[in-house]
């Protein structure tokens, strides 16, 4: 299989996972399974939205958007229960969502033209990553996703969820991917990863950049 961002054939490391020499981005050559995301997985994610820890990470996702533009349109693509979205402070954003799962009131919303984008736990469970990004006309991207660099043993990782997770990025992998879709990078915390896993806050990025010539 061909890496999603360099085009170049990967190599086979284990089970059903594939390594990019040159960017070093993890995919497994098992697609994504829509069938996934049914009322079960919304139920969940809107049950833990409500929880002391996933208020705590989304009042930490606005303040660090806050960090870099002071109001606009955001795109949330992936809204899950839409708990990022009935988060918004004080109004000072316009907030439309976006996605898969039926039992979301955003379910295949058809957005306007927006300023930025949030990818919250998104972009690892899209078949085909470069083609998504590209397709923003966004100033400005914003996500969380997990961090592969520094993994040993794929199959035992708490992010390896085979048809669920389809890419693993590490810092040089998302870098290559903004770069390949027109954007620069602007910002990294692991502070999101410190709240959902103290013990390996490494594990998940949270990340910033901007639309060259934005």
């Amino acid at each position: 299989m061909n890496c999603n961002i360099c085009n170049i054939p990967m190599d086979h490391i284990t089970a059903d996972l594939y390594r990019c020499r040159r960017c070093e981005l993890v995919s497994s050559q098992l697609k994504a399974d829509p069938a996934l995301y049914d009322k079960a997985y919304f139920e969940k994610y809107k049950r833990y939205a409500g929880t002391r820890r996933g208020k705590k990470i989304n009042a930490f996702r606005w303040s660090w958007i806050k960090q870099h533009i002071d109001g606009g349109h955001i795109l949330d693509y992936g809204s899950g229960a839409n708990q990022f979205i009935h988060m918004n402070p004080n109004g000072t954003f316009r907030v439309t969502g976006y996605e898969i799962n039926p039992f979301s009131e955003y379910y295949h919303a058809d957005p306007p033209e927006y300023d930025a984008v949030v990818l919250w736990d998104v972009l690892e469970h899209v078949d085909n990553p470069v083609g998504l990004v590209r397709g923003f006309g966004a100033g400005w991207l914003f996500l969380t996703a997990p961090n592969c660099g520094g993994v040993k043993q794929f199959t035992t990782w708490r992010h390896y969820r085979p048809h669920e997770h389809v890419h693993h990025f590490n810092l040089k992998s998302i870098d290559a991917l903004f770069r390949a879709c027109g954007y620069q990078w602007r910002s990294l915390t692991f502070e999101e990863g410190s709240i959902r896993n103290p013990k390996n806050p490494g594990w998940l990025m949270t990340v910033a950049a901007q639309r060259e010539g934005k």
